[in-house]
């Protein structure tokens, strides 16, 4: 229920020339399924196998490093700066990976690549464009390694409707977050989320919006056309191997995607 509107409020408002988007589904396929042809969409992983999903951690480890040399290039330090300068050497969007499932990442990862890869993303990412979202049942994963660092930088940080023991086990929000998870979250759909890196003067409650599937199809139909009308279009995803399509081709926070109930 998040993803899709977190995705919805994205694409609305941003063009696929500021946010291209990598989507990992490490479940069956379902979740993402919608947004094979949406022209934000860079990548698309449905059902695809661990070692699959991993190369696609790779190739934004890659991105970074060539988007880090040029802002040596320019002359300057960060994505922001390159940004305020009027990106000299060519524009360059921001990228937002989204990982449903993330725990699947670590499967037969016997060597800890992927989670050298997370941290990587986690602790250099930002300063290139490069976001991060990922989302599970549970916070942490088996055989995931470097779980402390990796999720010691994300900031934003949202608990939905779990059972209590799981609440109370989570290292990621304060007392006083795990209380008001507990207390609100009662219900599908409704959300605590921390912008403090889970300090307890962080936490806000609220709902997420829902998003019925037709006026999802609507609104994708509707992005779609106008990027062909606005002669931005972009190939539709060719496969690159089972379940990974590809599309040849200023987000200083999630949109308000839920309600305030406070």
């Amino acid at each position: 229920m998040l993803a899709p509107s977190a995705i919805a409020g994205l694409t609305t408002r941003y063009s696929p020339d500021e946010l291209r988007l990598y989507l990992i589904d490490g479940k069956d396929g379902v979740e993402f399924q919608p947004y094979r042809h949406l022209p934000h969409a860079e990548v698309v992983s449905l059902r695809s196998s661990p070692e699959l999903s991993r190369s696609v951690l790779a190739e934004l480890v890659e991105e970074k490093e060539r988007r880090n040399d040029i802002f040596t290039r320019a002359g300057l330090r960060d994505f922001t700066e390159y940004r305020a300068k009027g990106q000299p050497l060519g524009a360059l969007p921001r990228v937002l990976l989204l990982v449903d499932e993330y725990q699947e990442l670590f499967e037969g990862d016997r060597d800890g690549v992927a989670s050298g890869q997370l941290l990587q993303l986690a602790q250099q990412g930002r300063s290139a464009g490069i976001h991060m979202f990922l989302g599970s049942q549970h916070f942490g994963a088996v055989g995931m390694l470097n779980r402390q660092q990796v999720f010691d930088n994300f900031h934003l940080r949202c608990a939905m409707q779990m059972a209590n023991d799981a609440v109370q086990a989570l290292t990621e929000f304060g007392r006083k977050g795990k209380n008001l998870i507990a207390q609100t979250c009662d219900l599908p759909g409704k959300i605590v989320i921390n912008d403090r890196s889970g300090d307890d003067s962080g936490n806000y409650a609220g709902k997420v919006a829902f998003l019925q599937s037709e006026r999802l199809d609507a609104l994708l139909q509707g992005l779609q056309e106008k990027s062909e009308a606005s002669l931005q279009r972009l190939p539709s995803p060719c496969d690159l191997g089972y379940g990974l399509s590809r599309s040849c081709s200023t987000i200083p926070s999630l949109p308000t995607c839920f309600h305030r109930c406070c």
